[in-house]
């Protein structure tokens, strides 16, 4: 939003939760999951709550290193 000055003003802002490699986590638990899959170089999908179809957001680590 343009104030009349000519100045920015932030309107709106929103936070999220990530891990050292940017990967979002809502809960300390699924964090820590990240963490092991990442450290063990683990191939994984990181679901976002807002895009998960039916309500399955959630990691879940693949067959695949």
């Amino acid at each position: 939003m343009q104030m009349p000055s000519g100045i920015l003003a932030i309107d709106e802002i929103g936070f999220m939760n990530v891990t050292e490699n940017w990967i979002p986590f809502q809960h300390n638990d699924e964090k820590e999951l990240i963490e092991v899959l990442t450290g063990e170089h683990r191939r994984f999908v990181k679901t976002l709550r807002q895009r998960a179809a039916g309500g399955a957001d959630g990691v879940r680590p693949s067959d695949r290193r």
